[in-house]
């Protein structure tokens, strides 16, 4: 009996001894703050590649024109790998030719453009549903990803099926034609940067021989056709406009245009071909298109050809306009993409979560205050990285879901930390990381999987299964 009440004395004083985050209030803030920015600071420090290595970061500065606004080539790069694959990197098989293990989207694209001959074998089409793996005759396998040569064979049976999916109203379509629908859309953002950066082969015209000169001027009149077609597309364009556009002028010519290269080579042959005529400008052609061909040629080469040819090419368009307007915003945007501050908020966000949890266990006190200012320093990164966004776009930071799902998390972290200086509860700290971790994750990670569900119901749903009832009111088919 004494034995017991002096180990009931001694446990009372242990949980009455005051904590040791509690007694020094200095020592939590200092803590958690420190904790970011160990885990931000090396995050943002520029990588400096080595000699003997590419500099594909180097690369991924180049300017590019896209979707309405100049950026660099690592963020196109990693927007069209997200669309594909909904990865913003690629894992190469081991192979004998080309690169091997994970590689840069930035190298990616570059290759793609180059048309190298690794490419064909690079897993970017993420795949879900089933029926579209055997149109293609493909088993699953893990990451659902697939290469562009396991691809090449059913294209032709794709396109029948979106020839008859074409024949009905959107909402009338199954949900295998909607998937097929989505597999081409992403083989149709490929081709088109792959045509793209196709450099068309200039026509031999010969006076003398008027058959053959014919030939020339239809080769001529099919290789314009086509980069018109291409420019339709909107392809990423690389080659910077000589001079600025006018203001009050929304298209002023080639040279006040940005280009793919493909349309910039076609434009340089015509002019080329017309230099003298009556009413033609004088053939100059564009200094940026032969060091761009010049890069392209050695994307696979030595590290040292490569980044000679990278060095050259920046300094062709240094002195364009629009080159030294949108730089300084296009290598910030490249190094925002390297540090990714919102990836390393939902990672900190979760940490909260974690020891939110075990506050409940022990140290309660302490670890709240800990998980506050843990809160507040990451609520500084998350903020940084929204306002970022918000001056690179130049537009609010709501414009679709996932831009959405980042803002909402920043408000309830707000709302979360008013809470907590109120009520001193410790649920808030526990409950906001959860509002803002789980939608920031829905975009990248929940998506594919809903999607795997809603394939895998809609499999059991076709073969007799599954009523039709049980799917109606959840409209799985529309969620897809």
């Amino acid at each position: 009996g004494s034995d017991g009440k002096r180990g009931k004395t001694r446990r009372s004083k242990q949980m009455r001894k005051p904590n040791v985050l509690l007694q020094k209030g200095w020592l939590a803030p200092v803590l958690a703050l420190s904790l970011v920015g160990l885990i931000a600071l090396p995050a943002a420090r520029v990588k400096k590649s080595s000699p003997d290595e590419s500099d594909w970061s180097g690369a991924g500065e180049i300017p590019v024109m896209h979707e309405g606004r100049v950026k660099p080539l690592d963020t196109v790069a990693r927007n069209t790998l997200q669309l594909l694959s909904n990865r913003t990197s690629v894992e190469m098989p081991e192979t004998e030719q080309g690169p091997n293990g994970k590689i840069s989207a930035t190298q990616w694209l570059l290759a793609a453009m180059a048309d190298s001959d690794w490419v064909g074998d690079a897993p970017v089409f993420r795949i879900d549903a089933r029926e579209v793996l055997d149109l293609f005759d493909l088993t699953r396998r893990s990451g659902h990803r697939y290469t562009l040569n396991e691809l090449q064979g059913g294209r032709e049976a794709l396109q029948k099926q979106i020839a008859k999916a074409r024949e009905l109203l959107p909402e009338e379509r199954t949900f295998f034609q909607k998937k097929c629908a989505e597999i081409n859309r992403k083989l149709m953002v490929y081709d088109v940067i792959r045509f793209a950066y196709d450099t068309p082969v200039p026509p031999r015209i010969d006076g003398a021989d008027e058959e053959a000169r014919q030939e020339a001027i239809e080769q001529l009149r099919l290789t314009i056709q086509r980069s018109r077609l291409l420019d339709n597309e909107h392809p990423p364009a690389v080659i910077p406009p000589q001079q600025v556009a006018p203001v009050d002028q929304v298209s002023a010519g080639p040279a006040n245009e940005w280009q793919s290269l493909y349309s910039a080579v076609t434009r340089a042959m015509v002019a080329r071909m017309f230099e003298g005529r009556e009413g033609q400008p004088a053939y100059q052609p564009n200094p940026a298109i032969f060091p761009f061909l010049e890069l392209l040629a050695v994307v696979d080469g030595q590290p040292s050809q490569f980044n000679g040819k990278l060095n050259e090419y920046k300094l062709a368009i240094r002195s364009f306009p629009e080159v030294k307007e949108t730089a300084g915003k296009a290598d910030f945007e490249a190094w925002y993409n390297g540090f990714n501050p919102t990836s390393i908020s939902r990672w900190l966000y979760l940490l909260a979560i974690v020891l939110s949890f075990i506050s409940f266990l022990a140290w309660r006190s302490g670890l709240n205050q800990f998980v506050s200012w843990l809160l507040l320093g990451t609520l500084i990164l998350h903020t940084f990285a929204i306002g970022a966004r918000i001056w690179l776009t130049g537009r609010p930071p709501v414009v679709n879901l996932y831009s959405s799902a980042i803002f909402i998390g920043w408000g309830c972290v707000v709302a979360g930390l008013a809470l907590e200086v109120l009520f001193r509860m410790g649920l808030e700290t526990l409950l906001l990381p959860c509002l803002v971790h789980l939608p920031s994750w829905w975009h990248t990670d929940l998506i594919p999987v809903t999607r795997c569900m809603c394939s895998k119901l809609y499999s059991i749903h076709n073969s007799g299964f599954l009523p039709t009832w049980l799917l109606s009111p959840l409209d799985m088919e529309r969620r897809c």
